[in-house]
């Protein structure tokens, strides 16, 4: 029998970044549009039979206390009608291996319904449409290899290595042959999910931290996750949506963040899986979710143009998109132009949810190509023949131009021989 699950990725609960403070709330409004996200998530569970989230559930191991309670009240109370399992993410674990996650405090309270997956062990989900199996991979800090032998003395690139090859071995010592136990027990045909918060393969990265992904990480190869004793792959860690071996089995899904951090994002839908899951097969569908709408209005003020009404007319273009959105502004204005007073451009974007910048750029000069003709094989008084004769605007000047250096090539020479 398939069983179905809500495949959620990076919540990212903490980010404020372009928000205005709620002291009535206690948090932002920006945390407001991805506990709004969350909620328009946990909306599909009645479409699911369990809830996986992949990682990252906090923007950073330490959350405040108003955040927690706010995903802690959302959780518990879908996990009264369907099982949750929660995976720690890089954000959710600290440095300090022997610290707590940001989200122990589920297992170490036994609420009936959530099980973190801190640990490296599969284990069975009940649900209604029978057993599940989880085979978890959390996301493991640099200073898990402080204890080991094996790590002293290893630069980062050594380090890396090592935790490639212990991945590697606990994906294929571990997971998959305690898969097959519990399949033993529970049935041969009940589906198996392997749950990762890392790189896997090469996944398209979006815009969100771009430049900064894999540089001091560990990469799992595609062909360790795809193990067909797994049935679905439930990836969390990348942004952005996508399958990393479409039409493979089993299918390799990064379900992406819900909810837009930044600008980087601007053109990155964000949305959670939905997949039906059975034993051998799988298959699974992307839910958009309606996330926080970021535009960027970029502006080149011709040299005619008053600016204020070149940007207004760019704002008026773009008049359906700006209500609701996180909204920056980028002019190009020339060189000895006084700038846009900012006032004047945020009274134009009075629509927009949020004004997050204004900003104004200098045209780019353009590339100084010498001319053919220019060559160190011209004497002095030659060369600056072929350049007035570059220069056409200089004409009126030109005689003047070369007498003055002939005279002053003559004096140099009488120097010379002095």
């Amino acid at each position: 029998m398939a069983v179905r699950v809500l495949h959620i990725g990076d919540v990212h609960l903490g980010v404020d970044l372009y928000g205005r403070h709620q002291p009535e709330r206690g948090f932002g409004t920006r945390v407001q549009d991805f506990l709004d996200r969350l909620d328009e998530a946990l909306a599909l569970r009645d479409r699911a039979d369990a809830i996986l989230f992949a990682g990252d559930i906090y923007k950073h191991p330490d959350p405040s206390a108003t955040v927690q309670r706010e995903f802690a009240v959302r959780v518990r109370r879908a996990a009264r009608e369907k099982p949750i399992v929660i995976l720690p993410g890089n954000h959710d674990v600290p440095q300090g291996w022997a610290r707590a996650s940001s989200v122990d405090i589920f297992a170490a309270l036994e609420i009936e319904g959530i099980r973190v997956a801190r640990g490296f062990e599969p284990f069975v989900v009940g649900t209604a449409n029978g057993p599940l199996i989880v085979a978890p991979l959390p996301y493991r800090p640099r200073s898990h290899l402080a204890t080991l032998d094996e790590a002293r003395g290893l630069d980062l690139a050594g380090l890396i290595d090592l935790m490639e090859t212990k991945l590697h071995q606990i994906l294929t010592g571990r997971l998959v042959p305690r898969v097959k136990e519990l399949r033993e027990t529970h049935g041969s045909d009940t589906p198996a999910i392997l749950l990762a918060h890392w790189i896997v393969g090469a996944p398209a990265f979006g815009g969100y931290g771009h430049g900064n992904w894999g540089v001091a990480e560990p990469r799992l190869s595609l062909a360790w996750v795809a193990d067909p004793t797994f049935d679905y792959v439930a990836l969390g860690h990348i942004h952005r949506q996508q399958c990393l071996n479409p039409g493979g089995q089993p299918p390799v899904v990064y379900a992406g963040s819900i909810e837009r951090i930044d600008f980087g994002e601007e053109a990155e839908p964000k949305g959670v899986i939905l997949a039906e899951v059975a034993r051998g097969w799988c298959t699974w569908e992307g839910v958009p979710l309606a996330a926080r709408r970021f535009l960027t209005l970029r502006v080149r003020v011709r040299d005619h143009e008053e600016p204020l009404e070149a940007i207004g007319a760019a704002i008026e273009r773009q008049a359906e998109a700006i209500p609701g959105a996180i909204v920056r502004v980028i002019y190009t204005l020339g060189h000895g132009r006084p700038p846009v007073r900012d006032a004047d451009v945020r009274a134009l974007l009075r629509e927009a949810w949020c004004v997050a910048g204004i900003r104004r750029e200098l045209p780019e000069a353009a590339p100084h190509i010498r001319h053919r003709g220019m060559t160190t094989r011209l004497s002095p008084l030659a060369a600056l023949e072929e350049y007035l004769t570059l220069h056409p605007e200089l004409e009126s000047q030109k005689s003047d131009l070369l007498a003055a250096a002939r005279a002053l090539i003559e004096e140099t020479r009488g120097e010379a021989t002095a």
